[in-house]
């Protein structure tokens, strides 16, 4: 009786094992799977780039050039006066960053804490901007900051219809300062439902303590929130480094990296008056590589805090 008890916890053991094993398996070959199709295109990307012309055309070569050359990042660096445009993409993506998740924070802090009239009507106005798309105001856009007035002020002190910030930096500034920056509807969502799931008992100690309101969300609530801060601030830079929708809009002619490797290709065959498409086309696809390179490296250095500040402040999908 006590072998047969031995064989069949030995049978249920090596069925458990078994099943775990093969799980393990299969959690290794989906894994890989999407590693594989997430790298792959960059890693060709990255590839391609050092390949010479003669290289394109040979049907021997599929993704590793046989020819190695750094011409085609050499051109693309300096069309798109890479260094430069970097500098002043990445200085204004970092400051509009920054006002960015103080303005949604102080929103999101308010719609979560405060009851106020009208709250839930303006929550709504604040989801409406997540959910309609920004080609939808593009018109509107163009006209607000081509005529740029204030309740007629400027109209009414210098007869003109208002100020022209076309083609400047400042409509970004502005809209981030007054919570319609790219994708502020969604980051002030993300502040309200993480200061709505935050323990209440941090403020009224403080207020027990003779804290006033603003004290205590600079002193309790900020330090308590860094992983939103972190996750909004990492989402806010690479958005607003990638834009190309407001840059089109109002800053078209603003030597900003999006701006610049849309028009690389235009640029490099009319420079090198070149009648090789697909050279041009892997110049423009070398600068893309040029463009994410950056991200890439912020993402390797931040992911430890993105990802936790993703999990804490309850991001899904």
């Amino acid at each position: 009786m006590k072998i047969k008890v031995d064989k069949d916890i030995a049978a249920k053991y090596a069925v458990s094992f078994g099943s775990n094993v093969l799980m393990r398996l299969l959690l290794i070959l989906v894994t890989a799977g999407l590693i594989f199709s997430i790298i792959s295109p960059i890693f060709s990307l990255v590839i391609r780039g050092f390949m010479q012309r003669q290289d394109l055309t040979n049907p021997l070569v599929y993704m590793i050039p046989i020819n190695f050359t750094l011409e085609n990042y050499l051109t693309a660096l300096e069309h798109m006066n890479y260094f430069e445009t970097l500098q002043l993409t990445m200085t204004h993506s970092f400051a509009i960053a920054i006002i960015q998740t103080v303005v949604c924070a102080l929103a999101g802090y308010g719609f979560a804490r405060f009851n106020f009239p009208g709250r839930n009507i303006l929550f709504g106005v604040v989801i409406m901007t997540i959910v309609v798309p920004v080609e939808a105001i593009t018109t509107s856009l163009f006209m607000q900051f081509r005529f740029f007035d204030v309740f007629g002020i400027i109209s009414l002190f210098t007869g003109e219809r208002g100020v022209n910030f076309l083609n400047t930096i400042t409509p970004l500034y502005i809209l981030s300062l007054f919570g319609m920056g790219v994708r502020s509807g969604l980051f002030i969502f993300i502040f309200r439902q993480f200061f709505k799931n935050m323990p209440k008992e941090f403020e009224e100690s403080a207020f027990i303590d003779g804290a006033n309101k603003v004290k205590t969300f600079i002193s309790i609530i900020i330090p308590n929130a860094m992983p939103a801060i972190i996750t909004v601030f990492l989402f806010t830079l690479v958005w607003q480094y990638n834009d190309t929708t407001y840059s089109a809009i109002l800053l078209p002619t603003v030597n900003l990296m999006p701006t610049m490797l849309a028009a690389l290709g235009n640029t490099v065959y009319t420079a090198t008056a070149s009648q090789d498409l697909t050279w041009v086309n892997l110049v423009v696809q070398t600068g893309a590589v040029l463009v994410i390179a950056p991200m890439i490296i912020i993402y390797l250095i931040l992911q430890k805090r993105f990802i936790e500040g993703a999990e804490r402040s309850g991001i899904t999908g």
